[in-house]
């Protein structure tokens, strides 16, 4: 499907997953699996994608809840010798254009000049992100660069499994939870896929987005293209960038922009980010990437990008073995890979209590109104509570200093 339509009546998950299994991530294995195609995805009323059961075509067989069940215990790989390394493209432009170092657009090169295809997400103009399938390198940028936004999965595992069926290689690129769900569909040894998973700190809902478009003339109609992480001013200060139709870009930065600002505060993720299991080393890829804030600073990588790669399997070595020539890459340790980087070493963090209401308040508030209502510089604290501790109170800074961070560390 093109577009995703709000529906009221979507579960939170299938409706006979046994009580305590994790929360819907909206990866599409359940849709994959059903035969009757009674399952589709789509936009809850809070905003997230969600599987959907046509009662009329469903005929009861429970083959959806039997998978989504074993998505709390995928597959592992038997070869697992994990190596960490740091990289970057050696072209300039194959940085610039991507988040971090550059990586994905070279192994997408190297599975499409071996006859192969590539998934991943692409998204035009303010549409929902969607998982697409790229054959040509021409269509390469479609899949470059971050996209804060859950993306749809309609249609993309059926598709993978045609790709296989038929003998052609694929290369498929997501994040943990939708990488995890190719995993639990075909495995580690299906011949042909290889897999890479990309560091996610969470998935933030449509409604989240929309309350942003509302402070867009017309609605954003005329936005071309978004950059969440463009590097006008470096790739350590990203900035979000906005393109419209008459060629005028506008950059802000990611700390005053109200959309960012909201998204990195966690106010409005997907119910299952909140304790992600996959926010560790331990990943489903074959190769995991992410950014690599770990290295010394350094000029040309501060400018335009440096990533984290750990490899987990042979297909994974495979494929650093096929682009080296094209790349810097040099080991490092696994203390290295996780400083800073919360999609590789956070624990599962709790939903903020503030969040429910939130989500209510997103349908009539832009996201500048409520980043005013609810974040006071780079944290998530509610406007009184920050009055009432520094100036009612009118405490000494450092004994201000630790209030502030356990009441955050509470949110």
């Amino acid at each position: 499907m093109s577009t995703l339509s709000p529906t009221d009546h979507t579960p939170t998950c299938l409706p006979h997953l046994p009580a305590g299994k994790h929360e819907c991530t909206g990866c599409g294995l359940c849709e994959s699996v059903c035969a009757q195609g009674a399952i589709s995805m789509q936009l809850n009323a809070a905003g997230f994608v969600r599987p959907v059961v046509d009662a009329q075509r469903c005929i009861g067989c429970h083959a959806c809840e039997k998978m989504c069940a074993r998505l709390d215990a995928p597959p592992q790989p038997e070869d697992a010798a994990v190596s960490y390394h740091e990289g970057w493209a050696h072209h300039a432009e194959t940085r610039r254009g991507s988040s971090s170092g550059g990586i994905v657009p070279l192994l997408a090169r190297w599975m499409i000049k071996r006859g192969g295809c590539v998934f991943g997400v692409a998204m035009e103009g303010t549409q929902q992100p969607k998982f697409i399938c790229v054959s040509r390198e021409e269509d390469l940028p479609l899949l470059q660069g971050s996209k804060y936004l859950q993306a749809d999965t309609s249609g993309c595992l059926a598709q993978v499994a045609e790709k296989l069926k038929a003998g052609v290689p694929v290369l498929f690129i997501g994040v943990a939870c939708q990488v995890n769900a190719l995993r639990v569909r075909f495995g580690y040894k299906r011949d042909l896929l290889y897999a890479v998973d990309i560091a996610c700190y969470g998935a933030p809902g449509r409604k989240l987005f929309d309350a942003w478009l509302r402070e867009l003339p017309n609605q954003g109609r005329h936005v071309t293209r978004i950059e969440f992480r463009n590097k006008h001013h470096g790739w350590r200060d990203y900035a979000f960038a906005l393109h419209d139709a008459s060629g005028h870009t506008e950059i802000q930065p990611r700390r005053t922009h109200p959309y960012m600002r909201a998204y990195l505060s966690g106010l409005a993720l997907n119910d299952a980010c909140y304790h992600c299991h996959h926010a560790t080393d331990a990943r489903p890829g074959d190769l995991s990437l992410g950014d690599f804030w770990g290295r010394a600073h350094d000029a040309e990588a501060d400018r335009l990008g440096v990533s984290s790669i750990i490899c987990r399997t042979d297909k994974g070595r495979e494929m650093l073995q096929a682009i080296e020539a094209e790349m810097h890459l040099a080991p490092i340790s696994q203390a290295d890979v996780t400083k800073g980087n919360d999609g590789f070493a956070n624990p599962p963090r709790t939903a903020p209590p503030a969040r429910p209401i939130v989500l209510q308040e997103l349908e009539h508030l832009t996201a500048s109104q409520l980043c005013k209502r609810w974040l006071v510089k780079r944290g998530v604290l509610p406007r009184p509570f920050f009055r009432i501790g520094k100036r009612i109170f009118i405490l000494p800074s450092f004994i201000y200093k630790k209030f502030r961070r356990l009441f955050l560390r509470s949110l």
